[in-house]
């Protein structure tokens, strides 16, 4: 529920998450990492209501659903597209990723990940739909605000000051609490390299669709009605072989162009092709890649 009872009394979750936003405003405005999931349209009608400057941007992944393009067009219209650019500054997309390297992406290998979506906002507070009920991991990764430093003085500094901050095993700033001590931390030293704020970091599904269907009374991605749980690439790795396949089930066109994907790495590199475990691999064409490379992610999803 997004007002919660506990031992100190009501937590209205609504107006914390808003109460996070307001607290990191920084004068050039947030930069909101939206999805058109329903996690991202949070973020954005809750910094609405928050009342701060704010720009969405859409990092294009190119094999999202249509379904979800379409929805972002016609409900989103002011959500900035950005479309990926590879290391020779030309536009670049999922599958030209997958020719140029010589083993498909995987948990582990998430070079797609790095160019696709990881890249943007750089130098500026990100604002993210990121939530602890998703996984375990994002519960051991994530706190309300992320700060990504190499600087040793500064993590010093946090850990030293403040009992809210961690280091995560990314060698990243975590600061798991949202009082006034972390607040004046975070404010003195994200513009070291790149802070993420993440205000509905405590929230349940169930908060998430009470807030869009009750508080903001918005639409969803039509996709959410058809049993989609969480919306995404179409045949991430990340989902494993089940989820892999049904992708490829509902849209294959997306397939044929993976397994075209595969035949033109296998065409640009012959004699280096590796399976997805890493090892050596002699495959007779981007088809049985493709078979190949679904089942060893479902062998290896996330748990």
């Amino acid at each position: 529920m997004l007002v919660q009872e506990t031992v100190t009394g009501k937590i209205d979750k609504v107006q914390r998450s808003i109460e996070r936003i307001k607290a990191f405003e920084p004068k050039e405005g947030y930069w909101l990492a939206f999805s058109g999931g329903k996690d991202s349209q949070c973020v954005y009608h809750l910094a609405e209501m928050a009342g701060v400057k704010f720009e969405a941007h859409y990092s294009v992944t190119t094999v999202d659903p249509p379904e979800l393009l379409r929805f972002m067009r016609e409900h989103y219209p002011d959500v900035v597209w950005d479309f990926p650019v590879g290391e020779d500054g030309e536009k670049t997309c999922m599958f030209k990723l997958i020719s140029e390297r010589t083993v498909p992406p995987t948990r582990q290998v998430r070079y797609c990940c790095n160019v696709l979506k990881e890249s943007r906002g750089s130098g500026r507070i990100v604002i993210t739909g990121v939530r602890w009920a998703e996984s375990q991991r994002r519960r051991e990764l994530h706190g309300v605000v992320d700060l990504r430093t190499s600087s040793k003085k500064i993590i010093n500094d946090a850990t030293e000051n403040n009992p809210a901050a961690t280091v995560n095993n990314r060698n990243s700033l975590v600061f798991m609490d949202d009082n006034e001590e972390s607040r004046r931390m975070v404010e003195q030293c994200y513009l070291a390299k790149r802070t993420t704020l993440n205000p509905i970091i405590d929230w349940e599904d169930d908060d998430v669709w009470e807030f869009l269907n009750d508080v903001a009374k918005v639409p969803h991605c039509c996709l959410y009605d058809e049993g989609w749980k969480r919306l995404g690439c179409v045949g991430c790795p990340l989902q494993g072989r089940e989820g892999m396949l049904r992708d490829f089930e509902q849209y294959p066109g997306f397939k044929r162009m993976y397994i075209k994907a595969f035949d033109k790495m296998i065409e640009n590199h012959p004699g280096e092709i590796k399976i997805a475990s890493g090892a050596p691999a002699k495959p007779n064409g981007g088809g049985e890649m493709l078979k190949e490379w679904t089942d060893w992610c479902g062998k290896h999803k996330k748990k």
